[in-house]
């Protein structure tokens, strides 16, 4: 059977996906409302956010890690945040970036609250606990054995949210 031009259908895993060419709206691809989308969807969200989750706590560590090592570096010549900005704009910055991973992980336990994965979002709460103690500690450090405690827990920040992913079931 020939697909007509004005719009076709394709079959993927017992998921219907419905092409329309006629739309006038910037919607080119339509889908059915099935099951199926609701799982791609939240897949995607989740994907998302554990990209961004990835990419803040690995930035929040080096920072971290760059405050910790300033006389290393500054030995050395290197550029780094901590050389450039100094160790309290630097730390301020590992201060703004951690309540935007808050911000995040609160969207994201609401978001899964909605799909009722209820041990995924008992271990999201602990992450944000965890994040929380991060930020109480960060607040007030002064020395590198701090801000090696402080790099520390954000190593645990970054373990949990890994193996929160194997708690990320599709229902």
């Amino acid at each position: 059977i020939m697909p007509s031009l004005v719009g076709s259908e394709m079959c993927i895993r017992d998921r219907i996906y419905m092409f329309d060419f006629r739309t006038n709206s910037n919607d080119f691809f339509n889908t059915v409302d099935i099951e199926g989308v609701k799982n791609i969807q939240v897949g995607l969200t989740a994907t998302l956010f554990y990209i961004a989750f990835s990419f803040i706590t690995t930035l929040i560590r080096e920072v971290i890690k760059d405050i910790e090592d300033i006389d290393g570096d500054y030995n050395e010549n290197y550029k780094t945040l901590p050389i450039i900005y100094g160790k309290r704009r630097t730390k301020n910055v590992c201060i703004g970036l951690t309540f935007v991973l808050i911000f995040m992980l609160f969207l994201f336990t609401s978001l899964v609250s909605a799909f009722k994965m209820q041990m995924l979002i008992v271990f999201l709460c602990a992450i944000i606990l965890v994040v929380i103690a991060f930020l109480y500690s960060i607040w007030s450090i002064t020395t590198a054995q701090e801000f090696k405690k402080a790099s520390n827990i954000m190593k645990t920040v970054m373990l949990l949210g890994i193996t929160s992913m194997a708690l990320f079931i599709f229902d």
